[in-house]
């Protein structure tokens, strides 16, 4: 168990980092802030190597906090008789049990069987999850059970009653992935990597002799300068940007198949389940997961479609959107779910390291694959949300090949690799009873052992309990730790990666907006033009999911109207709110 003190992680920790780069030649420089470029900076950092990372949106905002939200074994690569992925996929998910236990806690999840339509046999999902278990081996993992139709049903009344033998109730794991990725980003930090976020690279920096690359110019979105980084060695962990990004680089290639991956969200109330549930496409038989999120919603995913697309501008079709509907419709009848039902949709696209002549993604592997694309240049392709911390591992391997190939006489001393435990993992902490119970629970499965820091600030200055919105138990305290140990930078960075206010947009008017933009203005500088601006862009990011959905449900005929736009869209003042909130909580 790592002990981790409590150094900050904010705006003045890049302004720190920002100002050391030009006095420091980095060992390894990281291009990607989702949890691939996260880990291998965690690793990196970890070993004692000099590391930066640099990201152009927030850390986790691309594929990484778009994903099903589940770290599993990946059940359905036993079909393809991918076994050695299975076992590292279980291992490390034992592994994230113990180093995040805040942001990694096992899941039931129930699998109908069905006589008809239905792929396989009782038997064959029962030794299926007999195996998933053993693979499992020694880590923390509770062994499946069989149910019969009754009890099954008992569980999960709206379940298809009609030819249900029972079902397969086994264990993976939930997770929060923007704010694993957040937390293993942080972490490194912790360890030393210099964390830089809204920052671009916007080309490599090349020898005059040799044109071997030595670095990366970047542009800084916040401070609008360029900067330069000097690095031995460059790590291109850019997800479904890659072929992208070396095209910008000026040199082409194609490393990724692209491969789309869709959820859409309804409200709870419209689909009541107590369970995550693995349930099948009557089209395809595509094994998908429906999932309780928070308390209040309910969402279904994902599809796998291959998709030639930039991933700034994908949202996902209406074919997907129709694709999930029909899923849902399927397997919960008495539901009687509709197309106006849907409050939300995100979308996402792996990058698949598959030929570009496969067409059936879903059949494709989720490995991972790395190689040297270039002098110091290293690409990394693949893999999945569960397997972040062994990618990052084989990452170092080769990162240690390259360095005794081009630098010959360089001496690599790094220390042990050890367990990466993330911040919040500590044993929990149990305070005096000056906050209510809804509090600490929502405190303690959202930020684990720090959560003594907010309620300090609670402590310090009661105001700071009082709820963001009514429908959730979010607090203002949150918006001042984030700001100060999560690096919060933009308003959006808080409601749509820091928490999950974003899917409570109709519950957010600009009052409310106003508060925490001045809130957050106070401690960042912000004035009233940059304020405005925040609240403007957190809009527009909202606006453009609403637009997308309410497109896809028009081509198929289904125009619906979000609740976001109502309280989303109005002008806002100019005129600052005032509020009594002060954000010197003995920060």
């Amino acid at each position: 168990m790592q002990h981790f003190d409590s150094s900050e992680f904010s705006w003045q920790t890049r302004e720190k980092h920002l100002n050391q780069i030009p006095h420091i030649q980095y060992d390894l420089a990281i291009v990607g802030g989702g949890i691939t470029g996260s880990a291998i900076a965690l690793d990196a950092a970890q070993r004692g190597l000099k590391t930066i990372l640099i990201e152009q949106g927030d850390i986790g905002s691309g594929t990484s906090s778009k994903s099903t939200k589940l770290i599993h074994g990946g059940l359905r690569y036993l079909e393809n008789l991918e076994f050695q992925l299975v076992f590292e996929a279980r291992h490390e998910r034992g592994r994230l049990l113990k180093t995040a236990p805040h942001l990694v806690k096992e899941e039931p999840v129930i699998f109908p069987i069905y006589r008809e339509n239905w792929p396989y046999k009782k038997w064959q999902l029962k030794l299926g999850l007999s195996i998933y278990d053993a693979m499992a081996l020694g880590s923390k993992n509770s062994p499946h059970t069989m149910l019969s139709a009754e009890e099954t049903l008992k569980k999960e009344p709206f379940l298809r009653p009609e030819s249900l033998q029972g079902s397969g109730l086994f264990y993976d794991c939930a997770t929060d992935d923007a704010r694993l990725t957040l937390y293993t980003a942080r972490t490194a930090a912790y360890w030393g990597a210099a964390i830089i976020p809204h920052a671009k690279v916007v080309n490599f920096q090349r020898s005059a002799v040799s044109a071997a690359v030595e670095g990366l110019v970047c542009h800084d979105y916040i401070g609008n300068t360029a900067f330069k980084v000097n690095a031995d060695v460059v790590v291109a962990a850019v997800g479904p940007w890659a072929n992208e990004f070396f095209s910008k680089m000026g040199t082409p290639k194609n490393l990724v198949s692209p491969s789309s991956g869709i959820h859409i969200l309804l409200p709870k109330k419209r689909l009541p389940i107590n369970h995550t549930m693995a349930v099948l496409s009557p089209k395809d038989h595509r094994l998908l997961f429906v999932r309780p999120f928070n308390k209040d919603f309910v969402f279904i995913g994902t599809t796998d479609i291959p998709v030639d697309s930039s991933p700034d501008q994908w949202f996902g079709s209406s074919d997907e959107v129709s694709y999930l509907l029909d899923v849902l419709r399927y397997n919960f009848p008495a539901a009687d779910i509709r197309p106006h039902d849907l409050v939300g949709i995100w979308a996402g696209l792996r990058p698949l390291a598959t030929p570009s002549a496969v067409k059936n993604s879903y059949r494709s592997s989720r490995d991972h694959h790395m190689e040297e694309i270039e002098k110091n240049v290293i690409v990394v392709t693949g893999g999945k949300l569960t397997t972040h911390h062994s990618m990052a591992k084989d990452c170092l391997s080769l990162y240690q090949k390259v360095i005794k190939k081009n630098y010959p006489d360089r001496k690599l001393n790094w220390k042990k690799n050890r367990e990466p435990y993330l911040i919040g993992s500590e044993p929990e902490w149990y305070p005096e009873n000056h906050v209510e119970t809804s509090l600490l629970v929502h405190l303690k499965a959202k930020y684990g052992s720090e959560s003594q820091k907010i309620l300090n600030y609670i402590h310090r200055k009661p105001e700071l309990n009082s709820k963001i919105i009514n429908q959730t138990d979010d607090v203002l305290a949150e918006v001042l730790y984030s700001l100060k140990f999560e690096m919060t930078l933009t308003l959006s960075d808080f409601f749509m990666h820091r928490s999950h206010l974003s899917y409570y947009g109709q519950y957010l008017s600009p009052k409310e907006l106003r508060l925490i933009a001045d809130f957050m203005g106070y401690y960042l500088g912000w004035g009233d033009e940059k304020v405005n601006s925040e609240i403007e862009d957190f809009k527009t990011q909202l606006n453009r999911t609403e637009q997308a959905l309410q497109g896809f449900l028009m081509q198929s005929g289904s125009l619906i109207s979000m609740p976001v736009s109502e309280n989303m869209v109005p002008n806002v003042s100019p005129r600052r709110h005032k509020n009594n909130v002060s954000t010197k909580a003995g920060a």
